[in-house]
């Protein structure tokens, strides 16, 4: 196996050159261009560290420092390349990876393309056991391997701010020192724009999960929650960390329902209220609603002395069938949680 690993390079070169080199007769640009390529590699192995090939992904295991929660992935969240792979047959763009040491379970550490691997094991799972995951082998150092992901995965949607802060914060004590300014630089970006990262990894868990999920907290938000878990005055601490509690207990009730999630603008809304300890803070909420959005026949509130409260109105032109249904099922669902 360790032999076989040191020969991979090697190998692999050596199989594109067979293939560009297999018509000297009539050579056309692209196998001139080929040809060169490989030359290039051949002669320069130890500069040159990159080669694309496609691999059993079995082969391959995340890099610990991964800036992707591996875990949060499923079939919604890689939906478009389930659905682009299974289009073309095969995964278009490679995943970065470099070789393992010998005497490691796995022979290459992907550095980006978690989705990517996620997705092709997923379709080897679903009909499709013979899919390869296509890979470009480099030789990294970690922190290169920092830089790298951070700068293929800087312009992607769907990794939050909070997994890119936390990203952050451990780039920043592994390979700066604990210097935001140094971390920044090698970013290209300003000390502050790195800080706002910083300040969301470092927030409470109850604060993280005061929002619906990860992808629902904005970065525009970071000052205003930092600032609330740095007041002095601990009483409005405990206030904002409570009411931190019975979002998170709402959140999971309208996952239970089936109802939409509550807004990241009215997630900071009431903690900033509970900071205050004003009369907002008191006011029903609603934790759960039936019917069309829009026009819901039935919701659910809750107040802080844990009584319920049913608001059906009166136009909503529901039959009473559904409401009596919603009214049962919201009813069964509070009381199960409250168990």
């Amino acid at each position: 196996m360790a032999k076989q690993k040191k020969r991979s390079f090697e190998d692999a070169v050596a199989g594109i050159q067979d293939s560009s080199e297999g018509s000297r007769e009539r050579p056309t640009r692209r196998r001139n261009q080929v040809a060169t390529r490989v030359k290039y590699i051949d002669q320069n192995k130890d500069r040159v560290a990159s080669l694309q090939f496609r691999v059993d992904p079995d082969k391959c295991r995340l890099w610990e420092r991964h800036n992707r929660d591996y875990a949060r992935l499923d079939s919604q969240r890689c939906s478009d390349l389930i659905e682009s792979f299974q289009a073309t047959g095969k995964q278009d763009f490679p995943a970065i990876v470099r070789e393992l040491p010998d005497g490691d379970s796995h022979q290459y550490e992907i550095i980006t393309g978690a989705r990517r691997f996620w997705t092709v094991n997923y379709l080897r799972e679903h009909g499709h056991p013979n899919f390869q995951y296509y890979i470009e082998v480099r030789k990294l150092t970690d922190q290169q391997a920092f830089l790298l992901s951070h700068d293929e995965n800087f312009a992607r949607r769907d990794i939050s701010a909070y997994e890119r802060g936390r990203d952050f914060a451990q780039a920043c004590e592994t390979y700066f020192g604990g210097n935001q300014a140094d971390l920044a630089r090698s970013l290209n970006k300003s000390e502050s724009w790195v800080s706002r990262y910083l300040s969301l990894a470092n927030l409470p868990k109850q604060i993280i999960d005061a929002y619906p999920d990860w992808d629902d907290i904005p970065l525009r938000h970071a000052s205003d929650l930092s600032g609330l878990v740095e007041m002095k005055d601990s009483s409005a601490k405990n206030r904002v960390i409570s009411e931190a509690t019975r979002l998170y207990e709402e959140h999971q009730n309208r996952r239970n329902t089936g109802s939409a999630p509550m807004s990241a603008a009215d997630v900071l809304r009431r903690l900033k209220s509970a900071a205050a300890g004003s009369a907002a803070d008191s006011r029903p909420a609603t934790v759960a609603s039936y019917g069309p959005p829009s026009a819901p026949y039935l919701t659910l509130k809750s107040d802080t002395r844990n009584s319920l409260n049913f608001v059906v109105p009166k136009d909503s032109g529901a039959d009473i069938s559904d409401i009596v249904d919603a009214f049962r099922e919201a009813l069964e669902s509070r009381l199960t949680s409250q168990s």
